[in-house]
């Protein structure tokens, strides 16, 4: 999938191949499709995560991890998902 201008606004769509309405943002600089009240927690099952080992932001603002499941993904929404890695000598 092509990395997108994350100031270049997203549109609300229809699903071509479904007619259903779908939103579109951006996750870690690459255009997603979701449904709409899509949760972060629910994104962070989609891409087989644990919460406990990241950190995400939403608009730029860093989203507390209890929050995870209250929070539903909006139309347009630019979303920066960090995998948190230990490590050291």
């Amino acid at each position: 999938m092509p990395r997108v201008d994350p100031l270049e606004p997203c549109s609300y769509n229809l699903d071509v191949k479904t007619g259903e309405t779908v939103l579109h943002v951006v996750v870690n600089g690459n255009r997603e499709e979701l449904n709409p009240g899509t949760t972060l927690s629910a994104l962070i099952t989609r891409y087989k995560l644990l919460p406990r080992h990241i950190a995400i932001e939403v608009n730029q603002e860093l989203v507390n991890r209890r929050l995870f499941e209250a929070t539903t993904i909006k139309e347009g929404d630019q979303i920066e998902i960090v995998t948190l890695v230990g490590g050291g000598s």
